[in-house]
Formats: C-alpha cells, sequence, structure tokens
C-alpha cells in the first residue's frame, strides 16, 4: 500500500536539497519500460519483468512516475487513475511512493506529490488520495506537509486476499 519507505521518511521540501541536485520527475511510458526496470533495482534492489511492466506502463490509466538526480534514479511512485460513478471528474489514487534512503528528506517525495498533483489538474481529476495509518506518524506529518487533507479520521482499510495473491 501506501505505507512505503518515502512516507516515513520524507518531510522536507525541495528547498533542502543542495543547488546542485536538481530533481527531474517524469511519467515513464510504454516505450521506458528499460527505465520503469532501473528505478525499482535502483531505489528498491527489486528485478522486474520488463514485460509485465511495458503492459502496465500501456494503460493509461495507471502511473509510474520517477524522479532523478543528476542522470540517477532516487525515487518513484505507483498510481491510477479511477473514474466515478457519481461525477465526471475521476480520482487519482497514488498507491505507493518511495525514495532511496540516502534521498530522503531531501524534496524528492515532495517533489513526486507536486508532479501527480500537476496530472491531476491537467486531466481533470477531482483529487489525487492516498491510504496510510495513524500508526505511522512520519507519513502522516509528510502528507499533511505536501497539501494533504484527512477526510475522516476513522478510516479502515480491508483486504480480500484472493489465490493469486
Amino acid at each position: 500500500m501506501t505505507d512505503t519507505k518515502a512516507a516515513r521518511g520524507n518531510r522536507s521540501d525541495e528547498t533542502s536539497m543542495p543547488s546542485l541536485m536538481k530533481i527531474e520527475v517524469i511519467r515513464l511510458t510504454p516505450e521506458q519500460a528499460n527505465r520503469a526496470a532501473d528505478v525499482l533495482l535502483s531505489v528498491d534492489q527489486v528485478q522486474t519483468d520488463q514485460s509485465h511492466l511495458r503492459s502496465f506502463l500501456a494503460d493509461s490509466r495507471n502511473y509510474f512516475v520517477a524522479a532523478s538526480v543528476q542522470e540517477r534514479w532516487i525515487g518513484y511512485a505507483i498510481g491510477y487513475e479511477l473514474p466515478h460513478p457519481e461525477r465526471p471528474a475521476g480520482m487519482l489514487f497514488l498507491y505507493s511512493i518511495d525514495v532511496a534512503a540516502n534521498h530522503r528528506r531531501k524534496g524528492v517525495g515532495s517533489r513526486i506529490i507536486k508532479f501527480l498533483r500537476s496530472i491531476a489538474e491537467t486531466r481533470h481529476l477531482a483529487e489525487v488520495f492516498v491510504f496510510t495509518n495513524h500508526s505511522n506518524p512520519a507519513a502522516v506529518a509528510f502528507y499533511k506537509q505536501t497539501g494533504g487533507m484527512i477526510k475522516n479520521g476513522d478510516d479502515l482499510l480491508f483486504v480480500y486476499p484472493t489465490s493469486n495473491g
């Protein structure tokens, strides 16, 4: 879910990055599946099948946003655009956000959130939303610091596993 390393450890804004460290944030496309694999390997040390990533990226409602500094991958977010049955404006669900350990608290997560919010505005989506827990105060502080608001203080997340998971 969204209770990831970036949310636990990134609370500052981009101004705390040294001036030489320009953070670039991009949305990856199906043609960049190899880059997505590189991001996952660089940030999480996870090897991923490029054909699976290509399929994920081919769906225009799926978002793989990656952050780099000096051409080195340092963070990413995964999101999904969801239609809403009661209104024309959909929503962007931020499923996860992660920043490499040595780049946390340097504004990377904030830049990723800013980029996702910009996408939501451009796509005329009603909101970006993310789940976390009160038991993760760093994530709560991070999301508040980046402009997030708690709608309901008593939300619970229920998961129904299948035999595939």
